[in-house]
Protein backbone atom coordinates (compact mmCIF):
# COMPACT_ATOMS: atom_id res chain seq x y z
CA UNK A 1 0.00 0.00 0.00
CA UNK A 2 1.44 3.66 -0.86
CA UNK A 3 1.32 5.95 1.54
CA UNK A 4 -1.88 8.40 0.43
CA UNK A 5 -3.68 4.85 0.87
CA UNK A 6 -2.06 4.39 3.97
CA UNK A 7 -3.22 7.75 5.04
CA UNK A 8 -6.91 7.13 3.58
CA UNK A 9 -7.13 3.78 5.56
CA UNK A 10 -6.01 5.85 8.96
CA UNK A 11 -8.86 8.41 8.11
CA UNK A 12 -11.55 5.81 8.37
CA UNK A 13 -13.80 4.71 11.24
CA UNK A 14 -12.05 2.29 13.46
CA UNK A 15 -13.65 -0.96 14.60
CA UNK A 16 -15.53 -1.33 17.66
CA UNK A 17 -14.53 -3.41 20.60
CA UNK A 18 -11.37 -4.30 18.99
CA UNK A 19 -9.07 -6.21 22.08
CA UNK A 20 -5.44 -5.83 21.75
CA UNK A 21 -3.89 -8.23 24.45
CA UNK A 22 0.11 -7.42 24.19
CA UNK A 23 3.07 -8.76 26.66
CA UNK A 24 6.03 -10.55 26.42
CA UNK A 25 4.90 -14.06 26.04
CA UNK A 26 1.12 -14.29 24.28
CA UNK A 27 -0.50 -11.27 21.77
CA UNK A 28 -3.77 -11.77 20.70
CA UNK A 29 -5.55 -8.87 18.70
CA UNK A 30 -9.36 -9.58 18.08
CA UNK A 31 -13.17 -7.77 18.46
CA UNK A 32 -16.14 -9.57 18.94
CA UNK A 33 -16.48 -12.59 16.12
CA UNK A 34 -12.44 -11.90 14.58
CA UNK A 35 -9.21 -12.83 15.90
CA UNK A 36 -7.10 -11.06 13.95
CA UNK A 37 -3.84 -12.37 14.94
CA UNK A 38 -2.38 -14.57 17.96
CA UNK A 39 0.67 -15.83 19.07
CA UNK A 40 2.31 -17.70 22.19
CA UNK A 41 6.08 -17.41 22.84
CA UNK A 42 7.60 -21.13 22.11
CA UNK A 43 8.85 -21.68 25.44
CA UNK A 44 12.32 -23.95 25.31
CA UNK A 45 12.18 -27.66 26.12
CA UNK A 46 15.26 -29.12 28.09
CA UNK A 47 17.30 -32.07 26.37
CA UNK A 48 18.30 -33.32 30.03
CA UNK A 49 14.68 -33.49 31.12
CA UNK A 50 13.41 -35.22 28.04
CA UNK A 51 16.50 -37.66 28.49
CA UNK A 52 15.70 -37.88 32.15
CA UNK A 53 11.93 -39.01 31.36
CA UNK A 54 12.83 -41.43 28.65
CA UNK A 55 15.67 -42.96 30.89
CA UNK A 56 12.50 -43.44 33.47
CA UNK A 57 10.06 -45.01 31.23
CA UNK A 58 12.62 -47.13 29.99
CA UNK A 59 13.77 -48.38 33.41
CA UNK A 60 9.83 -48.80 34.67
CA UNK A 61 9.07 -51.02 31.48
CA UNK A 62 12.14 -53.44 31.88
CA UNK A 63 11.55 -53.31 35.67
CA UNK A 64 7.50 -54.70 34.71
CA UNK A 65 9.24 -56.88 32.06
CA UNK A 66 7.21 -54.79 29.51
CA UNK A 67 8.69 -55.44 26.18
CA UNK A 68 10.28 -52.43 24.49
CA UNK A 69 10.29 -51.74 20.59
CA UNK A 70 13.35 -48.88 19.21
CA UNK A 71 11.37 -48.16 16.31
CA UNK A 72 10.40 -44.66 16.62
CA UNK A 73 13.96 -44.22 17.14
CA UNK A 74 13.10 -41.46 20.39
CA UNK A 75 16.31 -41.09 22.03
CA UNK A 76 18.58 -41.07 18.52
CA UNK A 77 15.92 -38.25 16.96
CA UNK A 78 16.47 -35.92 20.63
CA UNK A 79 20.14 -36.52 20.48
CA UNK A 80 21.12 -36.19 16.61
CA UNK A 81 18.12 -33.38 16.12
CA UNK A 82 18.87 -31.13 19.35
CA UNK A 83 21.09 -28.83 17.13
CA UNK A 84 18.44 -28.24 14.58
CA UNK A 85 15.90 -27.79 17.66
CA UNK A 86 17.70 -24.94 19.46
CA UNK A 87 18.04 -23.22 16.10
CA UNK A 88 14.63 -23.52 15.30
CA UNK A 89 13.57 -22.10 19.14
CA UNK A 90 15.71 -19.18 18.92
CA UNK A 91 14.66 -18.35 14.93
CA UNK A 92 10.92 -18.27 16.83
CA UNK A 93 11.62 -16.39 19.58
CA UNK A 94 13.32 -13.90 17.20
CA UNK A 95 10.42 -13.66 15.19
CA UNK A 96 8.07 -13.56 18.58
CA UNK A 97 9.32 -10.71 19.36
CA UNK A 98 8.82 -8.93 15.82
CA UNK A 99 5.36 -10.07 15.78
CA UNK A 100 4.61 -8.15 19.58
CA UNK A 101 6.57 -5.05 17.97
CA UNK A 102 4.28 -5.26 14.75
CA UNK A 103 1.29 -5.69 17.20
CA UNK A 104 2.22 -2.54 19.38
CA UNK A 105 2.10 -0.95 15.84
CA UNK A 106 -1.24 -2.17 14.80
CA UNK A 107 -2.18 -1.20 18.31
CA UNK A 108 -1.56 1.82 18.32
CA UNK A 109 -2.89 2.96 14.37
CA UNK A 110 -5.85 0.82 15.51
CA UNK A 111 -7.67 -1.50 13.17
CA UNK A 112 -9.97 0.33 10.96
CA UNK A 113 -13.43 -0.34 8.72
CA UNK A 114 -11.84 -1.89 5.60
CA UNK A 115 -9.04 -3.79 7.49
CA UNK A 116 -7.84 -5.44 3.96
CA UNK A 117 -6.08 -2.62 3.40
CA UNK A 118 -4.28 -2.28 6.15
CA UNK A 119 -0.63 -2.67 5.75
CA UNK A 120 0.43 -3.09 9.65
CA UNK A 121 -2.10 -5.86 10.13
CA UNK A 122 -0.93 -7.15 6.70
CA UNK A 123 2.62 -7.70 8.02
CA UNK A 124 1.74 -8.77 11.32
CA UNK A 125 -0.52 -11.16 9.13
CA UNK A 126 2.82 -12.36 7.24
CA UNK A 127 4.80 -12.61 10.64
CA UNK A 128 2.32 -14.56 12.04
CA UNK A 129 2.23 -17.44 9.44
CA UNK A 130 6.00 -17.70 9.49
CA UNK A 131 5.72 -17.86 13.06
CA UNK A 132 2.73 -20.97 12.24
CA UNK A 133 5.16 -23.02 10.45
CA UNK A 134 7.57 -23.75 13.55
CA UNK A 135 4.78 -25.49 15.38
CA UNK A 136 3.46 -27.51 11.80
CA UNK A 137 3.36 -31.66 12.32
CA UNK A 138 6.86 -31.80 10.23
CA UNK A 139 8.86 -29.55 12.16
CA UNK A 140 11.65 -30.33 14.25
CA UNK A 141 9.98 -28.09 17.45
CA UNK A 142 6.50 -30.02 16.78
CA UNK A 143 8.56 -33.69 16.66
CA UNK A 144 10.57 -32.79 19.82
CA UNK A 145 7.50 -31.82 21.57
CA UNK A 146 5.35 -34.78 20.22
CA UNK A 147 8.19 -36.80 21.81
CA UNK A 148 7.90 -35.54 25.30
CA UNK A 149 4.35 -35.61 25.35
CA UNK A 150 4.31 -39.04 24.22
CA UNK A 151 6.80 -39.87 27.08
CA UNK A 152 4.84 -37.90 29.67
CA UNK A 153 2.00 -40.18 28.40
CA UNK A 154 3.91 -43.47 28.74
CA UNK A 155 5.15 -42.58 32.39
CA UNK A 156 2.02 -41.66 33.85
CA UNK A 157 0.41 -44.82 32.27
CA UNK A 158 3.08 -46.91 33.53
CA UNK A 159 2.58 -45.78 36.98
CA UNK A 160 -0.90 -46.63 37.32
CA UNK A 161 -0.94 -49.62 38.62
CA UNK A 162 -3.54 -51.75 36.65
CA UNK A 163 -1.45 -50.56 33.35
CA UNK A 164 -1.26 -53.35 30.73
CA UNK A 165 1.56 -53.20 28.29
CA UNK A 166 2.49 -55.91 26.43
CA UNK A 167 4.35 -53.69 24.63
CA UNK A 168 6.10 -50.20 24.38
CA UNK A 169 7.67 -47.81 21.42
CA UNK A 170 10.44 -45.81 22.08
Amino acid sequence: MNQLNDTEYLQRPLIDGMVYTINEDYMRISCPGTIFAEARRLSRLDKDEILGLYQNVLQTAQSKGIKISYSNHMKKQIVEGWAEYEISVAEAQNLFKDIIAQSNVVRDRGVHMGCSDDSALDKLTALSSKYSGFFQRNSIVSKTSDIRDNLERLQADLSKPDSKFDMIYL
